[in-house]
């Protein structure tokens, strides 16, 4: 069908899919701010941080990049019939959707190889079996970006050929057969799906061999279950994979679909691989954190001390219970230690004698009762 565009025309209406495009990345993107600066934040807080965040922190620049990249890409006409579109516009909407699709192939497989390092750090030595697993999945998402990245690259000679189809039509460049994108493009979103599923069913693996209560660990599914998500995308995208073997027959209409659907799933990427960190900020919000004060205002340790024998003791030794409390678990994988010391001290002594007990050993005798939660508690209201 002929176009009705002007040919001095730069831009199209954000209307329709591409509007649509538009405002579903806004919306992933704010989430996955959302979801790696809560991640941030609580490494910071727990100086936890390491290399895994560090690459979420790249994988995010890389989405602001491609959230950019689909607006300039949106006004030029990706996700625009060709009967919108002049000659400068389809030229245009081709060069930004290959620069997009390298950006968004770099920013996914680094959130694949975040979540599989994040993985192998808490892993056990002893899982040497789910160790490798890890390690597979990392090499199978790097081995899926080399093919799909530089097979982007080098299917046409020069690269700006891959555009601008004037170069091959006055012989100055040649481009691989669409056989060989269509390939490429299924080799990719097969690799994804079995990546995506890996790297959700690993952590419940994990998850449910921990000593985590039955209502953690349904809790925690439940959000591992989000992840899941982004393996429907990459499912939703697959059908218009085929347009790539007639160019000329909308090519960058389908190509839109394939654009949203990509971005759903960065985005869930990034928000899915930091729910443990909201789940942990959560807690602490709604949830009061244990103090670290010697005695809660509402216990009183020297109650229920008997003494049998002995003297009232010097200033210098006075009773202490002090709880020294070095951490919080949220997570199956945290680890720590908590201590407790106790120390004769000044209090009110009672003497007790019989006659005979007198003359036998001096007995300190202390009584206590203790209450293990899962959960920190709120303390009592006044």
């Amino acid at each position: 069908m002929a176009t009705t565009v002007p040919e001095d025309a730069r831009s199209v209406a954000l209307v329709g899919l591409p509007l649509a495009i538009v405002v579903t990345t806004g919306i992933f993107l704010s989430l996955a701010i959302l979801g790696v600066g809560t991640r941030i934040y609580v490494g910071f807080q727990r100086k936890i941080l390491g290399l895994d965040d560090g690459m979420m922190v790249f994988s995010l620049m890389a989405y602001i990049a491609v959230f950019g990249l689909t607006i300039h890409g949106t006004t030029v006409g990706v996700g625009t019939k060709n009967n919108g579109l002049n000659a400068w516009m389809n030229v245009q909407t081709e060069k930004w959707y290959t620069v997009w699709i390298l950006v968004y192939l770099t920013g996914m497989v680094v959130i694949k190889s975040s979540i599989c390092v994040t993985l192998s750090r808490i892993l056990p030595p002893t899982h040497g079996k789910m160790r490798t697993s890890v390690w597979c999945l990392m090499s199978l998402s790097w081995a899926s970006w080399c093919v799909s990245f530089f097979g982007v690259l080098l299917l046409c000679r020069p690269i700006e050929a891959t555009w601008d189809k004037t170069i091959i039509a006055a012989g100055k460049g040649e481009c691989g057969s669409t056989s060989n994108l269509v390939g490429i493009s299924q080799t990719v979103t097969v690799a994804s799906v079995v990546t995506d599923i890996g790297c959700t069913v690993l952590p419940g693996i994990l998850m449910f061999k921990s000593n985590m209560l039955k209502s953690s660990k349904l809790e925690a599914f439940s959000l591992l279950s989000i992840a899941s998500i982004a393996s429907i995308a990459t499912l939703a995208r697959a059908p218009y994979l085929s347009h790539y073997a007639d160019p000329t027959n909308d090519l960058m209409y389908y190509c839109g679909y394939m654009v949203i659907f990509s971005n759903i799933e960065t985005g869930i990427g990034l928000f899915a691989s930091s729910l443990p960190a909201i789940r942990r900020l959560y807690m602490l919000i709604n949830q009061a954190e244990p103090t670290h004060e010697a005695t809660p205002p509402h216990m009183n340790l020297n109650k229920g001390i008997v003494t049998i024998g002995g003297t009232g003791g010097s200033k210098d030794a006075k009773l202490k219970a002090r709880t020294a409390v070095l951490g919080v678990f949220s997570n199956p994988t945290d680890r720590g230690h908590s201590e407790a010391h106790v120390d004769r001290g000044s209090g009110s002594w009672e003497r007790l004698t019989d006659g005979g007990s007198d003359n036998g050993s001096k007995v300190i005798r202390a009584d206590y009762s203790y209450t293990v939660e899962m959960h920190p508690v709120k303390p009592p209201a006044p």
